[in-house]
C-alpha cells in the first residue's frame, strides 16, 4: 500500500517551512472511511428499531385482550388491516439496510474503494455517493405511516406505497452512477487494449459504453422495476393489502440486485473487450444457485406486481 498523509508546514532551525507527514497509511485511511460510513448506517438501523417501537406502541393496550390476528385486522380501525402497511415497510427498509451493508463491506474487503488522496478526485466523489445513498436510507426508513403526536401517542396515517417505490428507485439510480465511476469509465481499462486505438475519441465512447452495458446493467433493471411499481402505485385509493403488495414486490427487487449481480460475470464475458479492464470479475461456484434463484423470484415480483 502507498503511505499518504497530510502534511503540515513547520519551520525547520533556519526558518524555512518543511513538511511532516502524519505518518497516515491508506489501511488506516480506509479503516477510518469504513467507520464512518459503519456508523451512518447504524443511526438508520436506529431509526428502523424507533419505527419499529412506535408500531408496537399502536398496538400496546390491545395485546393483552386480543389475538395477534385481530390486533393486525382491527387496530387502530376496525378491518383496516392498517398495521399491515408499516410493517411491511419496514421489513422492505431493514432487508435493503442490510444487504447494502454487506455488499457494500465486501466492496471493501475486495478493494473496490480507492484511497482518497484529493477532495477533487473520482475516489472524493465515490464517497459522496455512499454518503448520499445511506442518507437516501434514512429517508426510506422516516417515510414509514407513523407519527408521534402527544394524544394519541403514535398514529397510522393513509398508507401508500408511492414513497417507497420513488425512493428506491432513486436508490437504484445511485448505484447506477456509482457503477459508472467506480467500474465502468475507461481510464480503468489499459490505453494500449482499447479498441479502434487509432482514433481515442470513438474508442473512449465504446469503451465507455460496454463497461456501463456490463456494470450497470443489473442497478438499471432494478431502477426500472421499481419503477414499474411506483407507476402501479399511482392510484389515489390503495388499499393496506395493495401496499403490502407493493412493498412485497420491491423486496423482491432489492433481493433479486444481489442475486443477479453473480450474472455480471457472464455479460463480461461476452464482451471480449471487458476482459482487459482493471477488476474484472469472474464465476464463482456459490454463484450457480443465486443465478437460479433469482430466475425464480421474477415470477414472484410479477405476481405481487398484478396484486397491487
Amino acid at each position: 500500500m502507498r503511505p499518504y498523509g497530510i502534511f503540515l508546514q513547520q519551520p525547520n532551525l533556519e526558518g524555512a517551512p518543511m513538511a511532516t507527514s502524519l505518518n497516515t497509511t491508506s489501511t488506516d485511511a480506509m479503516a477510518l472511511r469504513h467507520a464512518f460510513v459503519s456508523m451512518l448506517f447504524a443511526l438508520v438501523i436506529a431509526e428502523i428499531a424507533i419505527q419499529a417501537s412506535n408500531l408496537v406502541a399502536v398496538a400496546s393496550n390491545e395485546w393483552a385482550t386480543k389475538s395477534v390476528l385481530t390486533v393486525l385486522r382491527d387496530v387502530p380501525s376496525p378491518g383496516g388491516w392498517l398495521m399491515l402497511a408499516p410493517m411491511s415497510h419496514l421489513l422492505l427498509v431493514f432487508v435493503l439496510i442490510s444487504m447494502s451493508w454487506v455488499g457494500w463491506s465486501r466492496s471493501i474487503e475486495r478493494g473496490g474503494s480507492r484511497d482518497i488522496h484529493q477532495i477533487f478526485s473520482i475516489p472524493f466523489l465515490l464517497l459522496l455517493i455512499e454518503l448520499l445513498l445511506v442518507v437516501l436510507y434514512f429517508i426510506l426508513a422516516r417515510s414509514v405511516e407513523l407519527h408521534t403526536k402527544d394524544a394519541p401517542p403514535v398514529t397510522i396515517s393513509r398508507p401508500s406505497s408511492i414513497p417507497e417505490a420513488w425512493w428506491i428507485t432513486v436508490i437504484f439510480l445511485g448505484y447506477v452512477i456509482w457503477d459508472i465511476f467506480n467500474d465502468a469509465l475507461p481510464r480503468y481499462y489499459p490505453k494500449d487494449k482499447r479498441p479502434l486505438a487509432g482514433n481515442p475519441f470513438l474508442s473512449w465512447l465504446i469503451v465507455l459504453a460496454f463497461g456501463f452495458v456490463a456494470r450497470c446493467w443489473v442497478s438499471l433493471v432494478c431502477a426500472g422495476a421499481a419503477c414499474l411499481v411506483l407507476w402501479r402505485s399511482g392510484s389515489p385509493s390503495q388499499t393496506p393489502l395493495q401496499v403490502v403488495f407493493a412493498d412485497l414486490a420491491l423486496l423482491c427487487v432489492v433481493v433479486w440486485f444481489w442475486m443477479a449481480k453473480s450474472w455480471e460475470p457472464l455479460v463480461e464475458n461476452l464482451i471480449p473487450w471487458e476482459k482487459n479492464r482493471e477488476r474484472g470479475r469472474h464465476f464463482e461456484e456459490s454463484s450457480i444457485a443465486l443465478r437460479a434463484s433469482a430466475v425464480v423470484l421474477i415470477p414472484i415480483y410479477i405476481l405481487f406486481l398484478a396484486l397491487m
